[in-house]
């Protein structure tokens, strides 16, 4: 069977510890992934769909891309949190998905964790979870709180299966329940019982992180302005020599799709 170019793929797969990997190979090969799974399934099945969209039809397709053996077998890394925004692009891809040899593939996190905890950032709580949980006493003002919607529980329930919008509605949940949390109180509650003073300068926080994204955004667009540049001087030259495009090699495709981070700015308004 052969795929037209443009053309469509769904596929059903578990979510294991090759779900990166694959993941990784249909990016490659489309120009558009998407993973859903239907909401009344989340806590029944750990089955998930992928739906590959506009087949790249490249020349030529890297021999290691297709070969299973190489695909899934990565040397063992040092655990890192997953880095859920595509903020690291030095880094090299994790393919870990879930942990090996795990049946019960969670690792809960608690929400009053994520909403006050210093010992981690949003993005690496994300990361290093599979679960947001509201069952310890510090997370109950947070659960019953009116920002904490049923599609925010449903969120929370499964957030390896979420796309960049989902982790955006996460992360603009955060710090409207944190804002509306610290002005309606002095004392915040720590998930071990214990309560801190809530810091004066909330907002000068949220003005930094403002800043920060603002920063990042133009940095991207300067970088996208570049990698056009780059991909119309290659097409000039390929057109002018007759050479066919490959679509995976450098310069093509867009290595921010699937990044949540490209749609970061939007979480503070």
């Amino acid at each position: 069977m052969f795929l037209a170019p443009k053309g469509a793929f769904i596929t059903k797969v578990f979510r294991s510890q090759d779900y990166n990997a694959i993941m990784f190979c249909l990016k490659q090969l489309f120009e558009k992934v998407e993973v859903t799974k239907p909401s009344a399934s989340r806590g029944t099945s750990a089955e998930i769909y992928i739906i590959c969209l506009k087949y790249k039809a490249p020349a030529k397709i890297a021999p290691e891309l297709l070969d299973i053996k190489h695909l899934f077998n990565v040397e063992p890394e040092k655990k890192m949190p997953r880095d859920v925004l595509g903020t690291n692009k030095k880094d090299k891809r994790q393919r870990e998905g879930y942990d090996d040899g795990v049946t019960v593939l969670r690792k809960v996190g608690q929400a009053s964790d994520f909403i006050w905890s210093d010992a981690q950032t949003p993005l690496e709580f994300l990361g290093s979870v599979t679960e947001i949980s509201f069952d310890d006493e510090a997370s109950v003002p947070i659960k019953n709180h009116e920002f904490t919607t049923d599609e925010i529980k449903n969120l929370c329930d499964d957030l390896r299966v979420l796309d960049k919008n989902s982790f955006k509605h996460i992360l603009k949940w955060r710090i409207r329940i944190r804002k509306a949390l610290s002005s309606s109180s002095q004392v915040t509650p720590k998930a071990d019982g214990t309560v801190v003073e809530t810091k004066v300068n909330d907002d000068d926080q949220l003005l930094q992180e403002m800043e920060d994204l603002t920063s990042f955004i133009d940095r991207k667009k300067r970088r996208d302005k570049k990698r056009q540049s780059r991909r119309r001087a290659k097409d000039k030259a390929r057109k002018a020599t007759g050479m066919q495009i490959d679509a995976t090699e450098e310069g093509y495709g867009d290595p921010d799709l699937f990044s949540i981070k490209a749609i970061k700015i939007d979480v503070l308004f």
